[in-house]
């Protein structure tokens, strides 16, 4: 009686296990709820991963958040992340998204320095640019 109990529980918690990653790597598969125009997520220096999932799942894109700090921990990126400002692509899977947050490929900006200016029209120009942030002043 005994043996069969315990083989009840083993078979039980092994249909559970079985399910958990079948449903884990869905998830990893399955694109994240972004907008057709994709997302720009700007990624502040000094934050965590775990503060990256919480942003995304307060703007709805992520369904699981569990599973995405387990995605990001399995294999250790979650530590690699780069700050910077992203723009995440409609369509992109979990996975995709932490290669991204791990290369480090940023958005760029391109500015045009005209010949002839000088230093103060360049610093007027730098001021009116909303994507660069001031850290030096005239």
């Amino acid at each position: 009686m005994m043996h069969r109990m315990i083989g009840g529980v083993i078979l039980i918690a092994s249909f559970g296990a079985a399910w958990l990653m079948m449903d884990f790597n869905r998830f990893k598969q399955t694109p994240l709820d972004l907008p057709e125009a994709g997302l720009s997520y700007t990624l502040e220096p000094g934050t965590s991963y775990d503060g990256v999932v919480e942003a995304l799942r307060e703007r709805g894109v992520l369904e699981n958040p569990l599973y995405m700090r387990l995605l990001g921990r399995l294999d250790g990126r979650a530590g690699r992340i780069q700050a910077g400002e992203y723009d995440i692509p409609h369509g992109t899977t979990p996975e995709t998204l932490i290669a991204l947050l791990v290369s480090g490929r940023v958005k760029s900006y391109s500015l045009t320095v005209i010949e002839g200016w000088t230093f103060s029209q360049l610093l007027e120009l730098l001021a009116g640019e909303e994507a660069i942030k001031s850290v030096a002043t005239s």
